[in-house]
């Protein structure tokens, strides 16, 4: 588990959390003798320590997590803990996992973006407002103050991916056609797909004999000739 700030509560809300009012009363059980308590949600075990007092509000969830807001009964602080899933099931996860840690405890206040406006949250759902409107205030963070060596063009392009409204943020085309990646930049082996990608398959939990069978229709779909 990781405790942050406003930041990943609202990351997990722009990659979408669960419908407003949905899970306001989550069933909370004490464990380990009353020092930890534990909660089901979006069908996975959360347990946190006792000092995050119910009740816990599911904030979002995403390929690599959940989080949830808590209040840390010893601080008076409203937190958002996050859950990593599967943090050591490989060295590259494990990796991503600490220097994920690591780089919240370096920047000191995880709320690097600031505190959204109104006009930002009106894509978010009413759980994920009322979280973050309760929140301090905050302004947003000069990543040049906070990285004096690191090239401008560099901070640009970081500030254009660190917004908050997905809408308002630099899209992959600008990302690559950016001054800072100029070097990197060849339109000419930078495909654009023209549909839109299908997540259907990640709305439901699927066993392992039926990923190993969506996997093999996809083998199909490249070599038909081998049904």
């Amino acid at each position: 588990m990781a405790e942050a700030g406003a930041a990943a509560a609202a990351a997990a809300a722009a990659a979408g959390a669960a419908p407003g009012g949905a899970m306001d009363n989550i069933q909370a059980t004490l464990t380990h003798g009353g020092r930890f308590i534990q909660y089901n949600i979006f069908g996975n075990v959360f347990e946190v320590t006792a000092k995050y007092k119910p009740p816990i509000l599911p904030i979002g969830k995403g390929a690599y997590g959940i989080v949830c807001s808590a209040l840390n009964s010893e601080t008076g602080e409203q937190v958002a803990i996050k859950k990593i899933a599967n943090a050591f099931d490989n060295k590259i996860d494990a990796k991503r996992t600490l220097r994920e840690i690591k780089l919240l405890r370096h920047m000191d206040h995880e709320n690097l973006i600031g505190t959204p406006n109104e006009a930002d949250l009106d894509f978010v759902n009413e759980n994920a407002r009322r979280y973050i409107r309760q929140l301090p205030r905050h302004a947003r963070q000069s990543l040049s103050e906070k990285f004096p060596h690191v090239h401008p063009s560099a901070i640009d392009l970081v500030e254009k991916m660190l917004t908050f409204d997905p809408r308002q943020r630099i899209t992959v085309e600008g990302a690559l056609a950016h001054p800072y990646l100029a070097s990197l930049h060849d339109i000419s082996d930078e495909p654009v797909c023209t549909m839109p990608f299908s997540f259907d398959f990640e709305q439901h939990a699927l066993s392992e004999e039926q990923m190993k069978d969506l996997i093999h229709q996809e083998g199909i779909a490249f070599n038909p000739d081998y049904q």
